[in-house]
């Protein structure tokens, strides 16, 4: 129960929707990120992980996640499989790989859905 979130996911309209957030909201994280830079993209000293795909995160839901050694373990299914076809001018190819990932910690993962304004 005293698991600290590492990192952050959520779909990038969500991030897109936090970009507009202003200093009352915020704090001084926007004068720390001004004179610092940002090194990698983080939000509040948490990793940050986006998708474009908002059919598995929704827009306004935030996944909150503890270091991976908490969390559970992720495993390959098979190799990586390639695919090559060549005809005259033209070429094709594809790639596929399987893998799976088991969350051994139910408390190692929390959702956080934002309130709407309106």
């Amino acid at each position: 129960n005293r698991l600290k979130a590492d990192t952050l996911v959520m779909a990038r309209p969500t991030l897109n929707d936090v970009y507009e957030w202003d200093y009352t909201e915020v704090g001084n994280l926007i004068s720390r990120v001004t004179e610092d830079g940002v090194d990698e993209l983080g939000l509040g000293g948490k990793r940050l992980i986006t998708t474009s795909n908002t059919d598995v995160i929704p827009r306004g839901e935030i996944y909150a996640m503890t270091s991976p050694e908490f969390a559970g373990s992720a495993f390959e299914l098979g190799d990586p499989r390639f695919w090559m076809q060549k005809k005259k001018d033209l070429l094709r190819m594809s790639s596929w790989f399987y893998s799976g990932f088991n969350l051994g910690n139910i408390k190692s993962v929390a959702k956080i859905v934002l309130a709407d304004e309106e």
